[in-house]
């Protein structure tokens, strides 16, 4: 796992550094993200999943999945001088034995009386055999730290269960030679913070809305210790061919004024052709968080088309399905939101775009 730093706004870079190397063939780096504390530029945050199979040798799935020695726990690396040195990774969490996180991604709230500066980790957590608290299967769960990620809670808060959304072809059954649907970004939650109310708001793919993968939400708007409900954000119409519903891949930002923006894919606009094209657009969906209670899915009214016309995600790069990627993201510059989103084309199978979106 490797670092890069820049200090001319990306003109130039240092050489990498790194903060973990594993020669074990058993060790699996997964799933990084970087988070640079907004409230002090000397704190950097990289965290990432650790996978650890089991020493047998033995590649079969079932059998990597229950093996006792399993495990996958979340690393952190820090700086503490604005990435001059990097300490050495450690863990941040034990999920237990045939268990793992994954998808781990840091938030810092703002550093003021109510919250002072507190981060917030969310992760998916998956454990095949303990129970802690009912905890067994799959989970969307956040830990914390009060001392710029030194130390963090033992025991994970519960956001809710996790429904995994995972994407088919709506055209479904696929047509004889093809073997790939769509992968997503069902595995992993995304997270966000309002810089003025230290609002956290999470959005994931889940399976409970129907039919099969919808944009789930929920906020928490006490540093991360209790959540909302989750509810349907996606603003997908009902449609005759109910996989057309599917939504996928969400990202959440917060404007300066507190505006919620969401993104997201989906094939609203397909057409039965027997799965010959499969056409998908992206869109971002608002709630205005000053004047309306964004845990209730009627404040979720406002959706913007990013995509000029639908396009065919079946040109896309097949990697374990059609792949339009898992870690695109949504800016803002205060005022506005800035989707990156990929489009495919006849002669580009993965042109990422991005185009302002306002209110």
């Amino acid at each position: 796992m490797l670092v890069a730093r820049s200090t001319d706004h990306g003109a130039t870079w240092e050489d990498p550094v790194s903060l973990n190397r594993d020669e074990s063939p058993n060790a699996f780096n997964d799933k990084n993200a970087i988070t640079a504390d907004p409230n002090d530029s000397d704190f950097v945050y990289a965290v990432w999943d650790l996978v650890v199979s089991p020493p047998s040798g033995n590649q079969n799935q079932q059998a990597f999945e229950n093996a006792i020695a399993f495990a996958g726990d979340p690393l952190i690396a820090r700086t503490t001088d604005g990435g001059e040195t990097w300490e050495p990774a450690r863990r941040i969490f034990r999920a237990g034995v045939i268990a793992q996180t994954i998808g781990n991604q840091i938030a810092v709230l703002p550093d003021n009386d109510e919250f002072d500066g507190e981060l917030i980790n969310v992760m998916t957590l998956i454990r095949g055999t303990r129970n802690d608290q009912g905890t067994r299967g799959t989970h969307i769960a956040v830990i914390r730290s009060s001392d710029h990620g030194a130390t963090w809670d033992k025991k994970e808060t519960i956001v809710d269960r996790f429904f995994r959304g995972i994407v088919i072809d709506p055209d479904s059954p696929l047509p004889a030679g093809v073997v790939a649907s769509h992968r997503t970004g069902d595995i992993n939650a995304e997270i966000a913070v309002d810089r003025t109310t230290g609002a956290v708001y999470l959005v994931w793919q889940d399976s409970r809305f129907g039919p099969r993968s919808s944009i789930a939400f929920s906020q928490s708007l006490d540093g991360g210790v209790t959540w909302s409900a989750p509810i349907k954000v996606n603003q997908t119409p009902d449609l005759a061919n109910n996989l057309n519903e599917q939504a996928f891949t969400p990202m959440v930002q917060v404007l300066d004024d507190g505006t919620v923006g969401v993104s997201y894919y989906d094939f609203r606009s397909n057409t039965a052709d027997n799965g010959a094209t499969t056409p998908t657009e992206a869109f971002v969906a608002h709630c205005h968080a000053a004047s309306e209670d964004c845990s209730v899915a009627a404040s979720w009214g406002d959706e913007v088309a990013v995509t000029d016309a639908p396009f065919d995600s079946r040109r896309a790069p097949v990697a374990r399905g059609f792949f339009l990627g898992d870690y695109v993201g949504l800016g803002q510059n205060g005022t506005a939101f800035f989707p990156f989103f990929t489009v495919t084309t006849a002669t580009d199978p993965a042109n990422i775009v991005t185009r302002e979106v306002s209110q």
